[in-house]
């Protein structure tokens, strides 16, 4: 699953521009790699294999999906 992730979603590539464009930290690169391919297995349950097949729409349902399973802060 993890390369199909990777390759459809053009993961390496992202990851690559951010070494040598923007001198990014291997630990920033891990941190971004983990944040992409989480997002990228949620969009593969709701269908979504390849990056061109990203709409705003799938993204918001992302970050609505994430929002939700956070536990709620106990004060």
């Amino acid at each position: 699953e993890d390369v199909a992730v990777m390759a459809g979603f053009h993961v390496q590539t992202f990851l690559d521009t951010l070494v040598l464009e923007q001198g990014a930290s291997p630990r920033t690169v891990e941190a971004y790699r983990n944040d992409v391919v989480h997002c990228a297995r949620y969009l593969r349950t709701q269908g979504i294999t390849r990056a061109s097949d990203i709409t705003a729409a799938a993204l918001r349902e992302y970050i609505y999906s994430m929002r939700d399973a956070v536990p709620p802060k106990q004060s």
